[in-house]
């Protein structure tokens, strides 16, 4: 339901919403991957893992999201609408 829910949103708030969604999200995780590395006590007993590590894997993550994913996803979605603006413009 909650996966429903969240596509529904994504669909019905569009491509700006999607943008300010992925810059959150990447931001969120690099902030949390930041406390989880500075932080020398252990935040959640439950997990196995090392804070350390987890917030290490969230940094790797971040800056992977942040350097690579996020310019493929712009310039993609650039090319789209330029695309779309010249067959749109011809027809």
């Amino acid at each position: 339901m909650v996966g429903a829910a969240t596509y529904m949103t994504i669909k019905l708030f569009g491509e700006s919403f999607n943008l300010f969604l992925i810059f959150s999200l990447i931001g969120m995780m690099g902030f949390s991957g930041l406390i989880l590395v500075i932080s020398d006590n252990q935040i959640y007993q439950v997990y196995s893992l090392s804070h350390h590590n987890a917030g290490i894997y969230m940094i790797i993550t971040f800056v992977t999201l942040l350097l690579v994913i996020m310019p493929v996803y712009l310039i993609r979605r650039t090319m789209f609408h330029i695309n779309t603006s010249k067959s749109g413009g011809n027809g």
